[in-house]
């Protein structure tokens, strides 16, 4: 299931994987609760998903208004997780095949840097007061890389 990471007032965004989206939006059919993903865009000017492609190089944004991917997020290697500053000013992706958090414009979509992780990160979240950027290793013995 999508998690609801960031909200600036105006706009909305959330993130999944690839696999996870498949199976959430065959739950919400199911379910008989696709109205839900509708009204989204009705409690936010904008509202989009951002889908990480684990096994490429991609990640999708769909606007739910429309659902359909209105940009593509490329050349990033394995994206493992998402998530964005609570001004909603930069996106965090954490890149499995480099072991790198790449931080991003959200509007332009520019780089704005690369920070080099300890190992293979297979989480991320910034905290509420966006000074840090809190990665979980995934690969053994693990840890958390603590950026600011």
């Amino acid at each position: 299931m999508p998690a609801l990471l960031c909200t600036n007032g105006k706009e909305r965004f959330a993130t999944m994987t690839s696999t996870n989206a498949t199976r959430y939006f065959r739950q919400l059919r199911s379910a008989g609760v696709v109205w839900l993903l509708l009204a989204m865009p009705l409690a936010a000017a904008t509202a989009r998903i951002y889908v990480t492609n684990h096994a490429g190089r991609t990640i999708a944004i769909v606007d739910t208004a429309t659902n359909k991917v209105v940009h593509e997020i490329k050349d990033i290697e394995v994206p493992e997780a998402v998530d964005f500053s609570p001004d909603g000013k930069r996106v965090y992706i954490s890149n499995g095949a480099d072991d790198v958090l790449t931080v991003l414009d959200r509007k332009t979509g520019k780089l704005i840097k690369k920070v080099p992780l300890s190992g293979h990160a297979n989480d991320l979240a910034a905290t509420q007061d966006g000074k840090m950027v809190l990665v979980c290793i995934g690969q053994v013995p693990g840890g958390l890389d603590v950026i600011d």
